[in-house]
């Protein structure tokens, strides 16, 4: 028999033995039994293929993946804290999210919220709590046609019956049909009063709306004719936070609605000592990212897949 066939066969064993081994659980005096060596035979045999690259052994846990990912985005993108869930869509993200809230939350905390179903099901996953001195407010008006449970009012009862505290809404409208009216509505005490308490939460809970085919996202639709559409898409919109237009580089863009909005300015989600942002999905890295880029949030909640297509969109890998 020539060497050349000789070793293939050895190669042979030392594979079998190997995924015996490794891949089927066997146990060294199991396959000593089966091939017919010694268990301190075997266990050389084993030695031996690691030693020519048969058998390579990569420790790795999904925990560890999703803590690189969660660095690269606070490298990336300057983030205090960025947090990737294993599960994907309405299930992962906001359970991470309301267990971060909840740990995050004072006692006697002043937690602002805006709307959208990534904020919803945050609310739904929190814990019930008992901190009758925290206080839930309302920092943008209210879409009044859509899902009501998705609308800031709703969101902002059901955050305060899970904290077990009050909570202040805001009487007015997301958009109004003019800037005179919303100007007008700006200085009701009431409204005033509400958006001046929005600004001075301890942690807002935060949305980010995509703008997909140049048409903006869902809290937008329905408000306004397609022309002011064309005209926030040639402005650089790329998605909105807290109702506010923002460009690619995370500039706020001074758009034809931005006078007909009633909420919080968007300057002063960077005076909130705690922003969570809460969102996922393909359709919105652009909106994502700009959010990310102009500085408006401190702590980004996503799903695995998402914070895969953020990365690789901002490394062009």
């Amino acid at each position: 028999m020539c060497n050349g066939e000789s070793d293939r066969k050895r190669l042979h064993l030392l594979i079998d033995v190997a995924r015996a081994y490794y891949d089927d659980g066997q146990s060294q005096a199991e396959i000593s039994r089966r091939i017919g060596y010694s268990r301190p035979t075997v266990s050389r045999m084993l030695q031996e293929a690691k030693d020519l690259g048969l058998v390579t052994i990569k420790i790795s846990h999904p925990l560890e993946r999703l803590e690189r990912l969660e660095e690269q985005i606070c490298a990336m993108f300057q983030v205090e804290k960025t947090l990737v869930s294993q599960h994907s869509g309405p299930i992962g993200p906001p359970q991470l999210a309301a267990e971060f809230v909840a740990s995050q939350t004072p006692r006697d905390g002043l937690i602002a919220v805006s709307n959208g179903s990534s904020i919803s099901a945050t609310v739904d996953a929190l814990p019930q709590q008992h901190r009758s001195n925290s206080c839930v407010v309302q920092m943008l008006g209210s879409l009044g046609r859509s899902n009501p449970l998705e609308d800031s009012p709703e969101i902002c009862r059901r955050m305060a019956a899970k904290l077990g505290g009050t909570y202040r809404i805001l009487p007015a409208p997301l958009v109004l049909d003019s800037p005179a009216t919303a100007k007008y509505l700006r200085k009701d005490g009431q409204v005033a009063a509400v958006l001046e308490l929005a600004a001075r939460a301890d942690l807002a809970l935060v949305g980010v709306g995509a703008l997909v085919a140049n048409v903006p996202g869902q809290i937008f639709q329905g408000w306004y004719p397609a022309d002011i559409d064309r005209r926030i898409a040639q402005q650089g919109a790329v998605g909105h936070i807290c109702a506010h237009h923002l460009d690619s580089a995370g500039n706020h863009i001074e758009t034809p609605l931005c006078k007909r909005i009633i909420a919080m300015d968007v300057e002063k989600l960077r005076t909130i000592p705690q922003v969570v942002a809460v969102a996922w999905g393909n359709e919105k890295i652009s909106a994502l990212r700009a959010a990310l880029k102009g500085g408006y949030v401190n702590t980004f909640v996503t799903d695995e897949a998402t914070a895969i297509a953020l990365v690789q969109s901002e490394t062009g890998v």
